[in-house]
Parts: C-alpha cells; sequence; structure tokens
C-alpha cells in the first residue's frame, strides 16, 4: 500500500518546488529579496517567468480536493492498533515536515504582507496547501508500513535491528549474479522493443528539448533492453512482495508490483501484465535486465508481451504510412508554395535597367524606403518583395535613439519599462526595413510561416548565417538571429493568437507580425 502514497508524493514535491520558485522569482521582480545578491543572479540565469495566479485558483483547489480525497481514503483503509512505540516513531518521522508547513506559512505571511500583490496571495495559498499535504501524505505513507505486522513481522526475523526502516536502502541496486534466459523468451522481447524504437526516433527529430529528452529516455531505455535481449544480460532478486497495484486505462492494464529483500537490505519496483496470482507479503523471484531493470521472469514465468506483437505491428504500418504522406505532402507543399503564393502581376524584364525603370514608374518604393512611419497594404508590401533587389539595399537604422534590446524572456523588446535584470547584455538593435515590416495592429493580414521565411531570404543579405532562434511560447514570438558580412540581423515573427474557451495559445504556423531589427555598432 505504500506505493499509492510514494506516488503522490512525488507529485506534491515537484508542485510544491515550482510553487516556491514562482514566489521567489515575484519576490525578485517586486524587490523583497534586495537587489545584487546571489538569489538575484540565480533568477537571471534561470530566466524563470511563469506566474500562477487568480486564474489558476479553480484548477488547484479542485486539484487539491480530489488529492486529499484520495490520501484520506487510502489512509482509512490502513487498519491500525494502539502501539505507543509506532505512533511515537511516526511523530518523530513527521518532525521535519512540520517544520516545513510552520516555515511555509512564515515565508507566505511575509510575501503576503509585504508586497499586497494578489499572484503572490494566491501563490502563497497553494503552497501553503501543498506542504499541509505533504504532511499528511508522508504521514499515511509511515502507517501504511509501520501498522502492517506481517511486514513487521518479517523485518524482526530477518533484520538485526528491528526498528531498521527501508527508505535508508530501498534505492539500492545490487548485482545479485549473472542469470542465463532461454532464447525463446528473450527474442519475443526484442520484437516488442522494436515499434517503440522507431517511434522514438521519429519523436525526437522536433526541435523542442522536453520532447527530445523525454523521447531520449525512452530510446536509451529500449535499446538497453534490446542488447538484454540479444546476450542475455540478466539478473535476480528474491523477496516478499510488499506493494502491488494495478494501473489500467483503456487500452493499458498493468500492475507495478515492489520487492523487497530485507536480508540483503535491497528492493525493486516492476511493471508486469499480468498479476500471477501474487499477492502482498508473497515470495517472490524477479529476473530483470541488468540495465533497464525491465522483468523478464517473475517466479520462472515470462513476463509476456501486453499486445500480440501482430496488432503492434499493424498500428506501426499505419503509423509510418500517415507520417510517410505527411512528409510527402509537406515536400510537395515546399516545392509549390511559392508559385502558389500570390505577389500580384509579375512582369518580366529584359535588363536591370528595364526593372528599375519599372519599379521606379509603378511604386517609387525608392522615396519612402527608410520611412518609419510608412503603412502600406498587404499587398503593397508582397509586391514590394517582390520587387526588390536585396543586393542594393542599405539596411540603414532611421532612429538609433528608439532601439531594442535581447530580453530573458527569449524575446528582443524596445528598451522602455525593462528592467536590468531582463535585459541579456548591452547590445542595442534598431529597426530597418520599415515598408518590409508586417504590423498585427495596422495590417489585418495572415501569412504561413514557410511564407515568412521565404519573404526574409528576399531582403537579408545572401550571406547571412543563422546563429540561433529564440521562442517564447507565452508571447507567442519567435526571433532569429543572423549574422553577415553587413551586420548583424534580427527578425521578430509574432505568431496567430487563438483561444481555448479562455485559455489562449498560438499557432505556430500562422504569423501576423513582422519586424527587421539590426544591431547598433
Amino acid at each position: 500500500m505504500k506505493e499509492k502514497f510514494r506516488s503522490g508524493l512525488g507529485m506534491l514535491y515537484a508542485i510544491y518546488v515550482i510553487f516556491l520558485v514562482v514566489m521567489l522569482d515575484k519576490s525578485v521582480q517586486l524587490g523583497l529579496l534586495g537587489s545584487n545578491n546571489f538569489i538575484i543572479q540565480i533568477f537571471e540565469e534561470m530566466n524563470y517567468t511563469t506566474e500562477v495566479g487568480k486564474g489558476s485558483a479553480l484548477f488547484f483547489i479542485t486539484f487539491f480536493a480530489i488529492f486529499f480525497y484520495i490520501i484520506k481514503s487510502n489512509i482509512d483503509e490502513i487498519i491500525t492498533y494502539e502501539d505507543d512505540n509506532i505512533e511515537n516513531k511516526i511523530n518523530q518521522k513527521l518532525i521535519i515536515y512540520k517544520i516545513l508547513v510552520v516555515l511555509t506559512i512564515i515565508l507566505g505571511t511575509y510575501v503576503i504582507v509585504v508586497s499586497k500583490d494578489e499572484d503572490s496571495f494566491y501563490t502563497t495559498i497553494f503552497l501553503i496547501i501543498d506542504s499541509v499535504l505533504i504532511y499528511y501524505t508522508k504521514k499515511g505513507h509511515f502507517m501504511s508500513y509501520m501498522y502492517n505486522r506481517q511486514m513487521q513481522w518479517y523485518k524482526h526475523i530477518n533484520s538485526e535491528d528491528i526498528h531498521e526502516d527501508t527508505h535508508k536502502w530501498r534505492r539500492k541496486r545490487k548485482f545479485n549474479g549473472y542469470v542465463k534466459v532461454n532464447s525463446k523468451h528473450r527474442y519475443m522481447h526484442i520484437l516488442e522493443y522494436i515499434p517503440t524504437i522507431i517511434i522514438s526516433i521519429i519523436f525526437i527529430v522536433p526541435n523542442v528539448l522536453p520532447i527530445r529528452l523525454f523521447m531520449g529516455y525512452i530510446l536509451i531505455m529500449n535499446i538497453a533492453s534490446v542488447v538484454e535481449d540479444l546476450f542475455s544480460l540478466y539478473t535476480k532478486t528474491t523477496g516478499i512482495c510488499t506493494s502491488a497495484v494495478e494501473s489500467s486505462s483503456k487500452v493499458n492494464h498493468t500492475y507495478s508490483i515492489v520487492v523487497t529483500d530485507y536480508e540483503n537490505k535491497t528492493e525493486m519496483k516492476f511493471s508486469v501484465n499480468q498479476l500471477f496470482n501474487i499477492c502482498e507479503m508473497d515470495k517472490v523471484e524477479v529476473v530483470y535486465g541488468m540495465f533497464s531493470k525491465r522483468c523478464l521472469l517473475i517466479n520462472n514465468i515470462v513476463n509476456k508481451p501486453r499486445k500480440k506483437l501482430g496488432s503492434t505491428y499493424f498500428s506501426l504500418f499505419i503509423f509510418l504510412a500517415i507520417v510517410t504522406s505527411m512528409v510527402i505532402k509537406s515536400s510537395l507543399l515546399d516545392s509549390g508554395k511559392y508559385e502558389e503564393f500570390n505577389f500580384g502581376n509579375k512582369e518580366t524584364f529584359n535588363s536591370e535597367n528595364d526593372y528599375y525603370e519599372n519599379n521606379n514608374k509603378n511604386n517609387s518604393y525608392e522615396e519612402y524606403i527608410n520611412d518609419p512611419d510608412i503603412v502600406l497594404s498587404g499587398q503593397e508590401i508582397l509586391d514590394l518583395y517582390q520587387n526588390t533587389n536585396k543586393d542594393i539595399l542599405e539596411y540603414k537604422i532611421i532612429e538609433p535613439n528608439e532601439y531594442y534590446v535581447e530580453s530573458t524572456f527569449n524575446t528582443f523588446e524596445h528598451y522602455e519599462g525593462m528592467v536590468a535584470r531582463q535585459i541579456v547584455g548591452d547590445k542595442r538593435y534598431g529597426q530597418i526595413l520599415y515598408p518590409y515590416s508586417y504590423d498585427s495592429h495596422l495590417n489585418d493580414i495572415t501569412i504561413q510561416k514557410e511564407t515568412a521565411m521565404y519573404l526574409i531570404s528576399q531582403v537579408l543579405p545572401s550571406d547571412v548565417v543563422e546563429e540561433r532562434v529564440l521562442v517564447n511560447e507565452g508571447y507567442g514570438q519567435e526571433c532569429r538571429v543572423y549574422s553577415s558580412s553587413k551586420g548583424t540581423f534580427v527578425v521578430r515573427m509574432l505568431r496567430n493568437q487563438y483561444f481555448n474557451k479562455s485559455e489562449p495559445y498560438y499557432n505556430e504556423d500562422e504569423i501576423v507580425d513582422l519586424k527587421y531589427f539590426k544591431l547598433i555598432e
């Protein structure tokens, strides 16, 4: 039963750290923690901008209420009895968690009183509730095994110290000897892991760090399992099943079992596809991979794959077919996107002089090429791009005093309103190419991302090299930094905003704002 509390504790710890960081960041913004100290420096390096406020109140209140109900139900299932020794031990172990609650209340009260900020108030309340739930859940965790008569008896006969608790050594990993497994049991698992490896390789391609880390972890685990199956790299653990928890969904039905070896002081957690009639306190022998720790045999019974391999590979085939069709469609769109894009009436010029004579006659763009007050329609901007020879562009900064700076929010912002800790470096950037810029407030037009990239290539120098890409998902902004022989350039794009009920989100394939900057040297 203690596994039910462990998973909940892990979630509460993660939420506590997030709330604490948000509250400290808010305190730094409000100047409550002074200036020029190590805390300020840490948050400048972290570039943490997430806030929790009144808008999140309903979600977190509902979450905490449901969590409390689940933990209370689990505690009510524990059969307790009068034992002053056990109660004293539990109270001793809970002292540190009581201190955590008290310190959280003191810190939170200080922040609320001094800041008088609404967001800080809600964040602090959530943090205090979370610390109380950590205390309550940890109490249930201690009760779950300290009131278990059978477990206490088994610990008594297998441990020199009757009062020793498994939490001191349960995370140890011991090699308990090499176990040779018949090849027919091993190879079926190789076939099970191959589809997951293929899917992981496909999803590791997107340039999103969290996705890459997650899919990389899955990829490494499955490759390790294949290596174990190929070379029979297995070891074993023999002990008592101290927890058996069922996990089920519409497509999955698995069991998490914990095997504790009190004699050798080691504990392992495994996921099995069948329970094999195992109950808590039964003696269990598990054969598992040396690297992946995945269970292959339990009490000499094969932990077979959850699904039939035929259905697994059929699903993989359908997935690959969909991915392939999407790639082919994307390639076709890329090859024809510029032909389909409407640049207005296209004309053919026999010479460079004919080009500029026609351009001056019909558009006269040279008159306002560097005019910051010019506002063109969407079609006029497209015509300008189509009729531009970028080799003669000067990239002149008209208003160097109205400069932009790189911010810790992964954007380039106007210097006004920016505080020192929000500015990265001391470089200044001036706006250029005014007529080529889209303004979401002035130009009611949406262009596709690939079209925007094409337009950018039409006006930046031919030798530009992309140095880095900054993305702020909260603002829906993407900034690309380029270097060239004519200077350092920044292109800032704003994504199209939509709303899912009251929550905004941005479509990265639709651009509504496009601006150009150049480093002021």
